[in-house]
């Protein structure tokens, strides 16, 4: 951030980089191939740390937009689809084309879809839900890329692909629940 900022690159144009850099991660997984995993893995680092420094160089020359902050959510969610869907298919390839890889990728995306639709409401809607909001919080991190990293070094990403379903789809489904909650205690 601190060589960025006396540049005349915007925090737009980093978001954006930070997405073609994640992009690129998943395409890097589709090849099905170790050392193609490794280097998607290591690009899907670059990419979390380039996706950092949008929103500090946005804070550190107040440029805060309502534009920047969709590009920072929507590339992220473009990222996450793309690499659970990448992960599917290369694991596929690798698979002889056989297994549940390419369903669990397929269904990964679906729930990076649905969590996404659980954000918009949340972002769009009139009233807040503290409740979804801490969640939302805690979980827009992207912590999971150090245990992607690890676990393709160790030639296990099928687990992390397991581990993908389950909380791309535990997030939606705990978002619609809070957020009932929440109208349920604003009502009484």
């Amino acid at each position: 951030s601190k060589l960025l900022i006396h540049t005349r690159i915007s925090p737009n144009q980093i978001s954006l980089l930070a997405t073609s850099v994640g992009v690129f991660a998943a395409w890097c997984f589709t090849r099905g191939l170790p050392h193609w995993m490794i280097l998607g893995a290591i690009l899907l680092q670059l990419s979390a740390v380039i996706d950092c420094v949008d929103g500090d160089i946005a804070r550190m020359l107040h440029k805060e937009t309502l534009t920047g902050k969709w590009l920072d959510i929507g590339g992220d969610q473009l990222v996450h689809l793309c690499l659970f869907a990448g992960i599917g298919v290369g694991l596929h390839q690798v698979n002889n084309n056989s297994g549940p890889t390419l369903w669990l990728g397929l269904a990964a995306a679906l729930g990076v879809v649905l969590s996404f639709i659980t954000i918009l409401r949340e972002e769009q809607g009139e009233t807040s839900h503290p409740r979804l909001r801490q969640l939302m919080a805690k979980a827009a991190n992207r912590d999971y890329s150090v245990i992607l990293l690890v676990l393709t070094i160790v030639n296990r990403v099928e687990w992390f692909l397991w581990m993908a379903v389950w909380a791309v789809h535990g997030f939606w489904m705990l978002g619609a629940w809070l957020r009932h909650q929440d109208e349920l205690d604003a009502k009484a």
